[in-house]
């Protein structure tokens, strides 16, 4: 009897821990940021911003199909799509021209290569792009990372299909079967369709080994583009997916803070990248490191050329960017000295009297300072913040009242 009375109030304990977890949006770039959530819950609203990739290179004539990008031990390499040439090409940042050029054989002649990704062993080739949405042969191909020094490698070909695919009648652009955007994570491909009729994308899976496979539906998500790549940075930890919409914008859409298997889960961020007249139609994608991705367009509409774009992604993702003030409650605000040693001054003209809490995060988003019910007064305030618990690096202050955001600056300590 004691027994079953000690595991009933365990289970009372751990169910009351469970439920006093506050779930909500943990991003401190969010429109809806909650301070106080303690479990992220994917429900992040971001205001659509733009950010501009940097033009590194134009790529030569022979790449004005560019349809996807991947980085190998400091290399890049890229491909055409339906129509040309079953190879692989070796590209840099540093030079217009065609380094290095590898012959794919074992390949299918009709192929339409939509996308590349990598693990530590194997390249993986999509040939499953499908505008018709009739083909009954998609495969991805599969190279081993260890010959990318030969003039020619044999493919190996993972076959699959769809499980919700009935029809197979022609219905070009007018369908959602169409897969331009594949990444590999823990010996598993993940496919993102790029669907014509309703703008979503469909996460499917199928194993990274040679084989014929029905693919596993996961999940799907409102994307609101034509996804055309994607990839997963080194640490697991980010995904970023490329693609255009109707509308004549190129995006990005970044995803983090996502459980393992449900890459929808977490914050999804849409960025706009440009118009498709200025930096064409992205077609590829892949990270440089965690911080970093490279991006290709082919060549659109005879007016913007093939060329190889750059994107730091460091401050979209971790909040620490250009200090922004929210709503009418501030004025201005200055921090000093932007790089500070024990101690930070922040000058912050008010426009009301309002009471706020002030938050102080990392590089890592992570809560490391909070000072509550904090007076502010209409007009200039002063406030002294003590730094000496904290370590180098560079962390942002936030402020909150009456569920508002009206404070957002960063600061660095020596």
């Amino acid at each position: 009897m004691l027994k079953k009375i000690l595991f009933f109030q365990l289970f009372i304990f751990y169910t009351t821990m469970i439920t006093a977890q506050t779930c909500g949006c943990k991003d401190i770039q969010a429109i809806n940021f909650n301070p106080d959530a303690t479990k992220a819950d994917g429900s992040c609203i971001y205001k659509e911003k733009i950010y501009t990739p940097n033009s590194l290179q134009k790529l030569p004539p022979k790449l004005k199909e560019t349809s996807g990008v991947i980085s190998i031990m400091g290399k890049l390499y890229t491909h055409n799509d339906s129509g040309n040439k079953n190879e692989l090409y070796e590209i840099s940042e540093e030079s217009d021209s065609i380094i290095h050029t590898i012959k794919i054989y074992g390949a299918n002649e009709k192929s339409d290569w939509e996308d590349i990704c990598a693990d530590n062993n194997y390249i993986y080739i999509n040939d499953a792009g499908n505008n018709k949405g009739d083909r009954l042969n998609l495969n991805i191909l599969r190279i081993p990372i260890s010959q990318l020094s030969q003039d020619s490698i044999k493919a190996e070909s993972i076959f699959f299909k769809y499980p919700d695919q009935t029809s197979f009648t022609k219905a070009k652009h007018n369908h959602n079967f169409d897969c331009e955007a594949i990444f590999t994570s823990n010996d598993t491909l993940h496919i993102l369709t790029k669907n014509w009729a309703n703008f979503k994308t469909k996460h499917y899976t199928i194993p990274a080994q040679p084989g014929v496979y029905i693919a596993k539906l996961v999940d799907s998500f409102d994307v609101d583009m034509l996804v055309t790549g994607a990839d997963i940075s080194a640490d697991k930890k980010q995904i970023v997916l490329c693609g255009y919409h109707k509308d004549g914008n190129a995006y990005i859409y970044l995803l983090w803070n996502f459980e393992p298997n449900h890459i929808f889960s977490g914050n999804k961020r849409r960025i706009v990248i440009g118009q498709t007249t200025e930096v064409g139609q992205i077609e590829g994608v892949c990270f440089k490191n965690n911080d970093y991705i490279y991006l290709t367009n082919e060549e659109f509409l005879n007016s913007v050329d093939q060329q190889l774009w750059g994107l730091d992604i460091f401050d979209i993702i971790s909040g620490l960017g250009n200090s922004t003030v929210e709503n009418a409650y501030v004025e201005d605000i200055n921090i000093y000295p932007n790089i500070a040693d024990h101690f930070v001054n922040a000058e912050i003209v008010c426009t009301k009297d309002f009471t706020a809490n002030l938050y102080i995060y990392n590089e890592k988003k992570e809560m490391v300072s909070i000072i509550k019910d904090k007076k502010m007064t209409n007009g200039y305030n002063q406030i002294k913040l003590n730094l000496e618990e904290l370590r180098k690096g560079t962390y942002l202050i936030l402020a909150k009242s009456n569920n508002q955001i009206v404070i957002r600056n960063k600061f660095s300590i020596k």
